[in-house]
């Protein structure tokens, strides 16, 4: 009836190893305690478009670039805004296939769904796949460095050129 398990024999007790008194505190432990990336002061978007042949676009595309920063110290562009036309337009095509195909290419070409920021295309002449890249790059440098990013801009007659940018890296933000 109350009989105890056969499997749930007492244990010897064992002794305990000592806790630890010097060292760093846990929370350092735990959370690595690694120092800040070098700022650059860009917010980036990954694109990768294969809607040309042979013209494949592959890239982080600057959506936009802080005020002050090392980006646009150095004249890195970031995305430009929509206009009302461009947003309503860009809405009832994607409600409606048939006018997304004949719409967005006017859209675009009267400047109404904003201009396209850089793409980032390279860092220190190594190709960028992603975001991850970026932080690479970033973690592989320090406030004061320079790096060189090699970017895709959009021209005013509608032309693509690609131009290295030097952009000497700030100090990181402290945290809000």
């Amino acid at each position: 009836m109350g009989s105890a398990h056969p499997d749930a024999a007492v244990a010897p007790q064992q002794e305990l190893p000592p806790v630890p008194t010097s060292g760093p505190p846990s929370s350092m432990v735990a959370n690595g305690s690694q120092p800040p990336l070098p700022y650059l002061g860009v917010s980036v978007q990954r694109i990768e478009s294969h809607s040309t042949p042979g013209h494949d676009i592959d890239g982080l595309e600057i959506v936009s670039v802080d005020p002050n920063s090392p980006a646009e110290h150095a004249g890195l562009k970031g995305r430009g805004g929509m206009t009302k036309l461009g947003a309503s337009g860009a809405t009832a095509g994607a409600l409606m296939a048939p006018l997304d195909i004949a719409l967005m290419p006017l859209l675009k070409k009267t400047g109404q769904l904003g201009q396209t920021g850089d793409l980032i295309v390279a860092i220190d002449d190594r190709r960028v796949a992603g975001e991850a890249d970026l932080q690479t790059a970033l973690g592989d440098s320090k406030p004061g460095d320079t790096i060189y990013l090699t970017v895709v801009r959009l021209a005013s007659n509608g032309a693509h050129k690609t131009i290295k940018i030097p952009v000497k890296l700030g100090n990181p933000s402290p945290d809000p």
